[in-house]
């Protein structure tokens, strides 16, 4: 056997090589790819499942006018996450906004208002005997007032989760926990403005933000709520103006005055004495978190 022979035996050896292993990986290939088709067809089905039914219960708790706005931001990131093809996160998005959803059913946790008309809320339809041929009118019910003191348990609800969670310096917690402690006094007194602005600002000292005019140590002495030291109101005259009060410590100064007579801070300028925003002279309420001046 020369060598021409020997280099086309080798070539065809070569040749059949290359396709039995072309055919044996694309075998291999399409066996894998067909079975991930399979398994991705099948999440792309619970995924939807999960999304389906989920929403389902939401709308029926919602229609019973509870709480659902954390299951309504879980279940949109899994409308996202379907959306993009990632149905593993969509699976586990469906699984937590239903865990939430048993939550807040066995918590009893309701909304502030009602998300969505219920069939008192649509109205009844009345015939009107006294029109030509018996109009038919649609007669809407009053609507219901809600109750102002709504906001600022839900804030002061939240605000005490955050306390029981928290693990942060001691300090932190103690100041947070004065907060809360005076926010249920103006609660249970009415003052719902500043039981709102000691709750918010308990929830910003615990979750690390920086708060104005909060120190740990003097919070506990805040003094009470304005609705239980203010003698009743004259039932004709004119109001009585707005005081000023020191933005540090809460004491009552003169408008003419530079420096606080209790505790020395500079009060050049009116200030809130919750939140610490700029006030004007006329103001009765803060503009920033509504507290009454």
């Amino acid at each position: 056997m020369d060598n021409t022979e020997k280099a086309v035996l080798i070539a065809i050896l070569a040749v059949i090589a290359g396709l039995v292993m072309y055919f044996e990986l694309r075998f291999m290939r399409s066996k894998g790819f067909g079975k991930r088709l399979v398994e991705n067809a099948a999440k792309k089905d619970r995924a939807f499942n999960a999304l389906l039914t989920t929403k389902a219960v939401r709308n029926k708790l919602r229609s019973q006018n509870y709480n659902t706005m954390k299951a309504d931001y879980i279940i949109q990131k899994a409308q996202e996450a379907n959306e993009s093809g990632d149905y593993d996160s969509c699976i586990d998005a469906c699984a937590r906004a239903r865990e939430e959803l048993m939550r807040c059913k066995q918590e009893g946790e309701m909304a502030l208002a009602s998300s969505g008309p219920t069939d008192e809320a649509m109205g009844t339809i009345v015939e009107d005997e006294s029109g030509p041929g018996h109009e038919r009118k649609l007669k809407i019910p009053p609507r219901p007032k809600e109750d102002p003191s709504l906001p600022a348990r839900f804030e002061l609800r939240t605000a005490k989760d955050d306390l029981a969670s928290f693990a942060g310096p001691v300090e932190t917690r103690d100041a947070a926990r004065a907060l809360i402690d005076q926010a249920e006094k103006h609660l249970e007194a009415k003052d719902y403005a500043k039981a709102l602005s000691c709750s918010y600002k308990a929830k910003k000292l615990l979750s690390g933000e920086p708060v104005k005019d909060v120190r740990p140590g003097p919070v506990a002495n805040v003094q009470p709520s304005s609705s239980t030291t203010k003698e009743p109101a004259e039932p004709s005259g004119q109001a009585e103006p707005s005081k000023l009060k020191c933005p540090n410590c809460g004491y009552e100064i003169d408008p003419g005055d530079v420096f606080c007579g209790q505790c020395g801070n500079p009060v050049g300028e009116r200030k809130c004495s919750s939140c610490g925003a700029k006030l004007k002279p006329s103001d009765k309420f803060c503009r920033k978190c509504g507290m009454k001046l």
